[in-house]
């Protein structure tokens, strides 16, 4: 839905899944900051740097399973969150980003429809945990303290950071509380190949 990628990678996707004793399989995603505000970019840089190097492969815009790996489920549950749903199913070592394959994602440009994301993120993670199923790994205080720390000059990220990841939660439990949280909330921004980093 906000994503883009090519046919090459598709099948690089393929022939590395099929050649790696592998579950599941992602790109790497590589994300547009043209027109994007100072807050959204704070948040979002921040949380990609928390996102770096792992074999997650929830919030990657394109995933990728093997036919062992689609055995471990029936049918989809009735969850917002498919991707974290799916990353839940694999351990660490049966899933993996290819690191040389990319996917454009994009995200919203402003405060509001970033924290209209966030919260569908939130609440998409809920659910997973409610239906009685894993869900992706999220990321914690100490994994951005890990990031700050590893990248110095983030660190003006943090109050940004912290401004949208609480909004984001309260929002969910707001809809929560006014039974609209099962509303799909789909939140674009602008995609533009060259500002992308």
């Amino acid at each position: 839905a906000d994503s883009t990628i090519d046919a090459r990678s598709i099948e690089t996707m393929a022939h590395e899944l099929t050649q790696r004793d592998l579950r599941a399989i992602a790109p790497t995603p590589t994300y547009t900051y043209r027109d994007v505000s100072a807050v959204v970019r704070s948040h979002h840089r921040l949380w990609a740097l928390t996102r770096t190097g792992i074999s997650s492969i929830a919030g990657t815009g394109a995933m990728m399973i093997s036919h062992h790996g689609r055995s471990r489920f029936d049918g989809w549950p009735d969850v917002i969150g498919d991707d974290s749903f799916l990353d839940g199913l694999f351990d660490d070592g049966e899933k993996q980003r290819l690191a040389d394959v990319r996917v454009l994602v994009d995200i919203p440009n402003r405060f509001g429809p970033y924290v209209r994301r966030r919260a569908r993120v939130a609440q998409g993670n809920h659910d997973v945990v409610a239906a009685g199923h894993r869900p992706a790994t999220p990321g914690t205080a100490i994994g951005v303290l890990d990031a700050v720390i590893a990248h110095p000059r983030h660190i003006v990220h943090l109050p940004g950071f912290a401004l949208i990841t609480v909004a984001g939660r309260l929002l969910a439990v707001w809809r929560r509380r006014r039974g609209v949280h099962r509303h799909f909330v789909r939140e674009r921004g602008s995609v533009s190949p060259e500002s992308v980093v």
